[in-house]
């Protein structure tokens, strides 16, 4: 058990579940969910996701290889928003929050959705606005506010990969909850981190916890903790789905961390796998089993769909 006080005065204290690059992982007590500590600093954060995230080797080219996989992505988009015009009855407005290059945005844009995007990465976001012609705001996601929207004003926020690499995701919760209309739906996705499939790896092999990597990802969610900081900021979970557990694929003995090749076919397997149930006759079939999963608290992605209360 260690205590870190942060800049407010707050104590954090919690069991070291994972030590990496000077930083310790802490199932905080205060928070709910395992974050590192220390914190880097606001300017660090900001430094870093506004020149720098971009620029890594397996982020340089981002938008071309997203673009590589257009097709495959085009249809989780599309599932997404058509899962919001069910719950909504109708489109409307829709904040990407973390909107990277805004390939969301633009299927979005394209079904009759009004997109507004934030995203501190100067390279992303001049993609977005210069390349595809969206609305983005280029601004730290803390400083949301900073655009000065009107209160309940978006009809759907969504957050993709967003709350492991803020300092403080709960302001997140409590920035969508002025922003968003009352039964306004807030959609968020986290790595799904330290599950049963990761620790079971870890018990057949002598390595250390791969998913770990921070200040990159300073917050790491399970099932239970990424419902309950949504809970707690006054919204109800309507749904909850995974994303297939690619974990499994190094207990089958195709080490993608120590042999990044087999990376590209992993996925391609997974595409695989989807593409061949949504040619059958049995497409829901997908649903019911990443639903499964989610239950179970396996998946490497958990897709969150929650409703504003207040």
């Amino acid at each position: 058990m260690i205590e870190w006080k942060d800049e407010n005065g707050d104590i954090h204290s919690g069991e070291i579940v994972a030590r990496k690059n000077n930083f310790d992982i802490i199932d905080c007590q205060l928070c709910g969910f395992k974050h590192a500590v220390p914190l880097p600093s606001a300017e660090q954060v900001d430094a870093y996701y506004k020149d720098k995230y971009y620029e890594q080797d397996r982020k340089v080219d981002y938008a071309e290889k997203q673009k590589e996989q257009k097709k495959w992505w085009d249809r989780v988009y599309s599932d997404r928003c058509d899962h919001f015009r069910n719950l909504l009855g109708a489109t409307g407005r829709i904040l990407d929050v973390g909107c990277g290059p805004g390939f969301f945005m633009k299927q979005a844009q394209q079904q009759g959705w009004e997109v507004t995007g934030i995203e501190p990465s100067k390279k992303a976001s001049n993609y977005a606005s210069n390349t595809l012609g969206l609305n983005v705001h280029n601004l730290s996601i803390e400083r949301l506010l900073d655009c000065k929207f009107s209160e309940n004003y978006f009809d759907v926020i969504y957050s993709h990969g967003v709350l492991e690499h803020m300092r403080k995701p709960d302001l997140f919760f409590l920035n969508a909850q002025k922003l968003l209309k009352k039964g306004g739906v807030l959609f968020y996705s986290v790595a799904n981190d330290f599950s049963i499939i990761q620790k079971t790896m870890l018990e057949n092999n002598n390595i250390d916890p791969w998913w770990v990597v921070p200040p990159e990802h300073l917050n790491y969610f399970d099932k239970h903790s990424a419902e309950n900081i949504a809970k707690k900021h006054g919204f109800d979970i309507v749904s909850g789905i995974s994303t297939y557990p690619i974990d499994m694929f190094l207990l089958m003995g195709e080490n993608y961390i120590l042999d990044e090749t087999l990376g590209p076919k992993t996925h391609q397997k997974i595409q695989n796998l989807e593409n061949a149930i949504l040619n059958s006759s049995y497409k829901s079939l997908l649903k019911d089993m990443y639903e499964k999963f989610y239950e179970i608290g396996i998946g490497r992605q958990l897709e969150i769909t929650a409703r504003n209360c207040i």
